[in-house]
């Protein structure tokens, strides 16, 4: 229930900095002879909070968090233990000053919040439901991968710089990703995949040369793992993912199912600029995601497709509120008002809906979902 209850907590509160950023009216708190102004970071900080507790002071909660325990104890000891540089840097430095380990993870969950509000208040039009996407579909990432972490939010954030045409800014981000985990350098030619407005056709020709090498998929990884990385041959078949998991797909199936239905009414309804505030990397985002529609679908020939598709995948958050906008002003485009909002409303309770089930179905049998902190013990 420590979930469940952690998302209605972020909802309201998600809601209320997001009414705030966007009045850009600071409220101003009389005590005594005294007058505060309460800035939107506050409020902020106030939503992100109850996730960045109840991520950053698990403890023992799963695997990764007894291995990266070891490790740092290991690192304080002088062995490299850790090979990605940013997290040895960090193990290095804390251990070096004598800290706990439980600051490691307050320190490095600070950092990925910071990046994670930053990204939500700069492209998201639904602070709530992004944070309940990050939540749900992102649990494993957020709440396991920490490394993995700080670098997808470091992409994230370098997704502007994409549209904005800043290569080398964009590299800088996408190498400081690396430091942290390694599989960041995936997004290194995503600058011109994603950069670069692709066909329709384009996307059916890749999807079909994805699906034949997914029909003889065993023999392809098997292959790939022999040829490019024979270290992992004899165990890469832990990191198989061929087979299509019942309440992922059933998400799946209902973004794409959102994701066409936005698209058709893009392309019907209303014409809007690309320079449209506050939204304005649709096509971006929206490539990404369909790039990964063809990984989840098609790509399961490639080792750890997901935790690769994770850099392409992690725009959702951001981009379904908007298609949720677009959809509802775009089908009621002639009534538009209140018949616009009706529809929002039911989409959008639709959605939690989806969310919270599958979150709660893939979830609620794992050992984690019994939470414990370091007041646990």
């Amino acid at each position: 229930m420590t979930y469940i209850i952690l998302i209605l907590v972020t909802i309201p509160l998600a809601y209320l900095w997001q009414k705030k950023v966007q009045s850009g009216v600071d409220k101003t708190v009389f005590l005594k002879d005294y007058a505060i102004k309460i800035k939107p970071e506050v409020y902020a900080l106030a939503a992100l909070l109850p996730i960045y507790l109840v991520y950053a002071l698990q403890c023992s909660a799963h695997s990764d968090y007894d291995n990266y325990q070891i490790m740092y104890s290991m690192v304080s000891v002088g062995q490299h233990a850790v090979r990605d540089p940013a997290v040895y840097c960090i193990f290095r430095v804390f251990s070096l000053l004598g800290l706990p380990f439980q600051l490691v993870y307050l320190f490095i969950y600070f950092l990925a919040f910071v990046l994670l509000g930053t990204c939500i208040k700069d492209y998201s039009t639904d602070y709530a439901m992004s944070l309940t996407m990050f939540i749900t579909l992102f649990f494993m990432l957020g709440f396991y991968y920490i490394r993995q972490l700080i670098a997808v939010m470091l992409v994230l954030y370098a997704y502007r710089d994409i549209r904005g045409g800043r290569f080398i800014r964009y590299l800088i981000f996408i190498i400081l990703a690396a430091t942290f985990h390694t599989s960041a350098l995936v997004m290194l030619p995503g600058y011109f995949l994603l950069h670069y407005t692709f066909t329709t056709s384009f996307y059916m020709i890749t999807a079909c040369m994805f699906a034949i090498f997914n029909a003889f998929k065993e023999s392809v990884l098997t292959w790939i793992v022999a040829t490019f990385i024979p270290k992992y041959f004899g165990r890469h078949e832990m990191f198989r993912s061929f087979e299509f998991e019942l309440y992922d797909t059933i998400w799946m199936l209902f973004l794409l199912f959102i994701t066409l239905t936005f698209i058709f009414v893009s392309k019907t309804s209303f014409k809007r600029s690309s320079e449209e505030a506050p939204f304005r990397h649709e096509g971006l985002f929206l490539s990404g995601l369909i790039f990964y529609f063809i990984l989840y679908f098609f790509g399961r020939w490639i080792l750890e497709f997901e935790r690769f598709g994770t850099y392409l995948y992690i725009p959702v958050i951001v981009l379904y509120p908007h298609m949720i906008n677009v959809i509802s002003a775009g089908l009621c485009e002639e009534t538009m008002g209140a018949d616009s909002q009706k529809l929002r409303v039911i989409l959008k309770f639709a959605t939690y809906i989806v969310l919270i089930t599958v979150f709660y179905f893939n979830y609620h049998a794992d050992g984690v979902w019994n939470y414990r902190s370091i007041f646990s013990y």
